[in-house]
């Protein structure tokens, strides 16, 4: 399982070191809770390493571009906006 851990870590390289740490942790618990040790049944269970961190990786990468759209769509609509300038004394 260790091994199959470390290459599928290795893999996650484009999140974030805490990302990567709770992904990875994630997986050690399933594995861990099904009682599979070995890097064969790692991999009948979750694909190779490399399957499973493109599918994580797409996640993550769907949830950033819905985080970042629904954070656009939620700024004031600044095109049309003269500023407003305050003289002093």
């Amino acid at each position: 399982m260790n091994d199959y851990l470390s290459k599928f870590e290795a893999l996650l390289v484009q999140l974030t070191d805490d990302e990567r740490d709770e992904v990875v942790e994630f997986y050690r618990e399933y594995l861990l809770d099904a009682g599979i040790d070995n890097y064969d049944d790692c991999v009948a269970e979750l694909g190779l390493p490399k399957q499973l961190a493109r599918k994580v990786l797409a996640d993550y990468s769907i949830r950033l571009n819905e985080n970042l759209s629904a954070n656009t769509s939620k700024r004031p609509n600044v095109k049309n906006h003269k500023p407003t300038f305050v003289r002093s004394g």
